[in-house]
């Protein structure tokens, strides 16, 4: 009788390990399946070369829309002449409804400064919104 009462308080304390173990497999063939997806979506998106868009301005400005491969690169320079420093920001602006698509910024110290990101957005058209009080050249890759 003891070696049953043994046996089934054995088999009791593996029932939640194998409930366990069982949750834990389709978790990860739920993450497998969620990566597979993933990788097919980034072999859609091979990025084909694309033009190059150069804007320049004056403090604050709007450039004219273009359309990109997603991602796409921005190259930026800054001239600004004075004893303190000043900001520069871009933002990329969906051109139909005039949303935010994604907003960049950074310090620019006297003189001339430069500097680069990479903006993901889908593939479509934008325009640049462009606040500082320097001279400015940003060019879309």
């Amino acid at each position: 009788m003891r070696s049953v009462l043994i046996a089934i308080l054995v088999i009791l304390a593996l029932i939640p390990t194998w409930t366990v173990t069982a949750q834990t497999e389709i978790t990860l063939e739920q993450r497998v399946a969620e990566l597979e997806l993933r990788v097919e979506h980034l072999e859609v998106l091979t990025i084909e070369p694309q033009g190059t868009s150069v804007f320049s301005g004056q403090c604050m400005s709007q450039t004219t829309p273009f359309t990109v491969q997603a991602p796409f690169e921005i190259v930026w320079s800054a001239q600004h002449e004075g004893e303190y420093g000043t900001t520069l920001i871009v933002t990329v602006v969906y051109p139909d409804t005039g949303t935010t698509a994604q907003s960049f910024g950074w310090y620019i110290k006297s003189g001339n400064s430069s500097g680069q990101t990479w903006c993901y957005v889908e593939p479509g058209t934008y325009y640049l919104s462009i606040n500082t009080s320097a001279n400015w050249t940003v060019e879309v890759k």
